[in-house]
């Protein structure tokens, strides 16, 4: 096989190179996880586009120049060298557009490309599967929509002050009632926030649990503090499941029409390889959840989110007893009033609890800070 260039893939690098020298920005962007980063990279994208290198193996009628696999394999080459931003719709581009190319409609086409290689819209995905991943066609999961209305009809008269909010169904059936977001709507940047707040209606979202303690100052930073709450204080959910273990082995029952609820009765924990025991728990639809058998703390940052404008804390309890409860309580209480430390509440309670306290989430060594903009920032 012939490695070597032809006369006309030599001129197209010599092009591709000539126009990224002159074009690339001088300094790098900042992450397109950030308001700022993102715009700057859909600016990239359009240079790109007007200049006919943001798709170069699409057909030129949708933004592309025909290019073959070798001279596209030159360009990535040549973008790679000059150090280019990263493809902020690279989802869209690589994966989806080659996708309606292949299988979709003229319609399709003309409605869908242009403006992806553009990046006037930008494309996602979400996908995942213990034995798929991004293998798309080896996924055998199906979504059958039941709807929860039996179990939030229940919860609606309770005539509650407000509503914690979990997904896309609470945020419908409780329209117009008052409301705040969990920490399942994962809130982690102020794009997000912004959303919930302005669009949703939401009283404020709690602030995502993926964050560690730089992040969320970060977060703080870049959007109203007054959005949001942070739990300080749980035992970190380690995965949720629709299978529900208490029917399944307490039970001669098949679901909960006939299981008798030994969820109610019965305590359940899984006691990992280290002796630590995790306790399960179900929830009125059956889904069960493990928790951490530790709580995380992030007490050592709480000066620092006082000072950035957060007024609304969480402490949340899984399995403690009201003893240990009002003894957490108490402790956070005095850090407020100044009386201890951050590490002094987490390595008391440590000792109280016999579980431990780690700082979890809150870990600030060595992190990144995802939202880098100061407060002075802020509009």
């Amino acid at each position: 096989m012939d490695l070597n260039e032809t006369a006309q893939e030599s001129a197209f690098r010599s092009e591709a190179r000539t126009w990224l020298e002159a074009n690339v920005p001088t300094s790098a962007l900042p992450s397109f996880d950030t308001a700022e980063g993102f715009a700057l990279h859909r600016e990239w994208e359009q240079k790109l586009y007007d200049g006919g290198w943001s798709a170069v193996s699409w057909p030129v009628e949708y933004g592309g120049r025909d290019a073959d696999y070798i001279m596209w394999l030159i360009f990535e080459e040549e973008y790679y060298r000059s150090g280019a931003p990263g493809r902020v719709n690279q989802n869209g581009i690589f994966l989806l557009g080659p996708t309606i190319m292949e299988v979709g409609t003229q319609e399709q086409k003309a409605k869908f490309l242009p403006s992806m290689a553009s990046s006037e819209i930008v494309w996602a995905q979400a996908w995942s599967e213990p034995n798929a991943g991004s293998d798309m066609a080896s996924i055998r999961s199906k979504a059958t929509r039941d709807g929860e209305e039996w179990i939030l009809k229940q919860v609606l008269s309770s005539n509650a002050d407000g509503y914690l909010v979990r997904n896309p169904e609470h945020l419908r059936f409780f329209a117009g009632q008052r409301r705040r977001g969990d920490f399942s709507l994962n809130v982690a940047n102020p794009l997000a926030a912004d959303w919930f707040i302005t669009h949703q209606q939401l009283e404020r979202v709690t602030v995502s649990y993926d964050l560690n303690a730089e992040q969320v100052s970060g977060l703080l930073r870049a959007a109203p503090p007054e959005w949001f709450e942070l739990t300080l204080h749980q035992h970190m959910p380690l995965f949720h499941m629709e299978h529900c273990v208490f029917c399944a082995f307490l039970s001669k029952g098949t679901d909960y029409t006939n299981c008798g609820r030994p969820c109610d009765t019965h305590v359940v924990k899984l006691r990992d390889r280290t002796g630590a025991e995790h306790p399960l728990k179900a929830d009125s639809g059956c889904r069960n959840t493990v928790f951490n058998a530790r709580a995380q703390t992030g007490a050592e940052s709480l000066a620092r989110f006082v000072e950035l404008g957060v007024r609304v804390f969480r402490i949340e309890f899984v399995d403690e007893t009201p003893e240990q409860v009002a003894t957490v309580i108490g402790r956070y209480r005095a850090l407020l009033r100044n009386e201890i430390t951050g590490q002094a509440l987490w390595q008391e309670l440590k000792l109280s609890s016999q579980l431990g306290v780690t700082r979890g989430q809150f870990e600030t060594t060595e992190a990144r800070k995802v939202f880098p903009r100061a407060s002075s920032d802020r509009a």
